[in-house]
């Protein structure tokens, strides 16, 4: 799996073609997190997963306008688009 780092601490992941946005979502959060799949918490928690897929499942039969959908899970916002996940580490951005 690869992805990009930016100065910012994003991390930023493309969506493969063989794989749904919530297996991508799920794949970063892991790989990022350093946690396993039964150590993170449902991602329906954070945002509602039908829903999600068929935007995107629509999205990818017609022509539609640019999208991006952003939402906060544990120490991160994830935002993802057609093609791209982005991780952005909350945690030391927070006020204590």
């Amino acid at each position: 799996m690869r992805f990009s780092q930016t100065d910012g601490g994003d991390h930023t992941r493309r969506i493969r073609s063989d794989e749904t946005p919530i297996e991508a979502i799920v794949q970063a959060l892991e790989s990022v997190s350093g946690r396993a799949p039964d150590d993170l918490a449902p991602l329906h928690s954070a945002v509602e997963t039908d829903a999600l897929e068929r935007l995107f499942r629509s999205a990818k039969d017609e022509p539609v306008a640019p999208f991006r959908l952003s939402f906060t899970y544990d120490d991160y916002e994830v935002s993802v688009n057609r093609s791209t996940v982005r991780l952005t580490d909350l945690s030391d951005r927070r006020i204590s």
